[in-house]
């Protein structure tokens, strides 16, 4: 068993990771009100994009999971660079502010530790430049991803997580007006 490091990743490969992000990722359709999820063209477009390094963990000569890493934050097109500058501002100038983006089991080989080592090596990555790892998750998520990375790199590491921000979302249904008449603007001012 080895874990590579690549920035680019043949068609084959990119075809097989694509069906299993679109299984992974499938519950994330319906789970937020904002897009959890990347696109099929996105998702092939981070595959070619160099900004983008893969972590790919082979069993023999099979691809058997995958780890998406932003090494450059604009590779990312709803991060803002502009609030890890501000953050981080000695990491971002060095450029070891790494973004994770996913991380892919086929369903072969899932429950065998495989995207513990994935995440082992993602942390050795990130130890070894010194930098920072930010990611993000879904809420039914963060009872325990976020412990799990923490704990993990705790083990070769001395590691401190700071949550970097929350985003909630609401909805105002309409059931109808008081009065069942529109009013008037003027209604809005008489408070």
């Amino acid at each position: 068993m080895k874990i590579t490091r690549e920035t680019q990743v043949d068609i084959e490969l990119e075809d097989k990771f694509w069906l299993l992000y679109k299984t992974a990722f499938a519950e994330l359709r319906t789970a937020s009100p904002c897009r959890q999820y990347m696109y099929e063209s996105e998702f092939r477009e981070e595959m070619s994009d160099e900004r983008m390094l893969k972590f790919v963990l082979w069993k023999k000569d099979v691809a058997v999971a995958m780890a998406l890493v932003a090494v450059d934050l604009r590779a990312i097109d709803w991060i803002s660079p502009d609030f890890f500058e501000m953050k981080y501002p000695a990491h971002y100038k060095q450029g070891t502010i790494y973004y994770f983006g996913a991380l892919l089991v086929d369903p072969d080989f899932q429950g065998l530790d495989y995207s513990e080592l994935l995440l082992a090596e993602l942390i050795n990555f990130v130890v070894s430049n010194k930098g920072i790892a930010a990611f993000d998750c879904y809420s039914k998520n963060s009872d325990w991803l976020p412990k799990l990375i923490e704990q993990m790199g705790d083990r070769v590491a001395v590691v401190e997580m700071t949550e970097l921000g929350y985003q909630a979302y609401y909805a105002i249904e309409s059931k109808g007006f008081k009065n069942h008449k529109e009013p008037s603007a003027y209604v809005w001012l008489e408070k």
